[in-house]
């Protein structure tokens, strides 16, 4: 397995996940509504910004079918879409 390449290259950094109870993550228990809150939230804003991002780019391709949307995937342009939905919200 040594010898098969990394198709994102050799510097690619990759995302490890572990899965864990975040009951057992907390050092103080009791603040375990607080967290499951703040992580409703960000999980809706996340959603919010790729349902955002989407839109924007289904009406790219339908108005110019030569639209690369490779030039505007970039953390700048994601940033832009969590500020718009700030201001919105």
């Amino acid at each position: 397995m040594d010898d098969i390449e990394d198709p994102e290259g050799p510097d690619a950094k990759h995302i490890i996940i572990i899965k864990a109870p975040l009951a057992k993550l907390l050092r103080d228990p009791q603040h375990l509504g607080i967290y499951r809150d703040t992580i409703k939230t960000i999980n809706r804003v996340v959603t919010a910004a790729y349902l955002f991002a989407r839109f924007i780019f289904v009406h790219a391709y339908e108005e110019d079918d030569n639209f690369n949307v490779d030039e505007y995937i970039t953390t700048d342009f994601f940033f832009e879409c969590l500020r718009a939905l700030q201001t919105i919200t």
